[in-house]
């Protein structure tokens, strides 16, 4: 395991506290979460990226669930 020293301000360090977020299992619960967070993004990105490189017509709205199904089961695959 890998200790890590931050500096936080004081009020977010009381508000973490009260909340029970300073501990090794609440700061890793909120990693883990920050990290999905922004693999999620990084692909929606890349998914207007593809969308807004091909001027085609919109996706059809089984075209769109099906993206979110895969998502879906990527998110929970992950868990």
């Amino acid at each position: 395991m890998t200790s890590v020293t931050v500096s936080l301000p004081d009020d977010l360090v009381q508000q973490a506290q009260a909340a029970g977020l300073l501990d090794e299992r609440g700061l890793a619960a909120l990693l883990r979460r920050a990290l999905r967070e922004q693999s999620a993004s990084q692909r929606l990105s890349q998914l207007l990226a593809k969308f807004d490189a091909h001027p085609e017509p919109a996706p059809s709205e089984l075209e769109i669930a099906d993206e979110i199904a895969a998502a879906r089961r990527e998110h929970a695959r992950r868990r």
